[in-house]
């Protein structure tokens, strides 16, 4: 779409989770609303990727089991 960044930055917490979008309304840089990256880099900053916590969800496990099925991995029991 060839949203302004103000159009972007209103619109961003319609695409979240409800508690996560009414978080975002409540940052100054969401109700500033001019700059779209600089908007980014706080998300960004604030729900870094931390490989630990991905590594530790169940939808992670389950996906690392069903590849390793799938290449008959013999350190997995089926």
């Amino acid at each position: 779409m060839d949203w302004t960044d103000r159009q972007c930055i209103k619109n961003m917490p319609l695409y979240c989770e409800t508690t996560l979008g009414l978080y975002i309304k409540e940052l100054d840089i969401y109700r500033e609303g001019e700059s779209w990256d600089d908007l980014s880099i706080v998300l960004n900053s604030e729900f870094k990727y931390n490989s630990e916590q991905i590594h530790n969800t169940e939808t992670y496990l389950q996906s690392l089991v069903q590849k390793m099925r799938k290449e008959n991995d013999p350190s997995i029991a089926g």
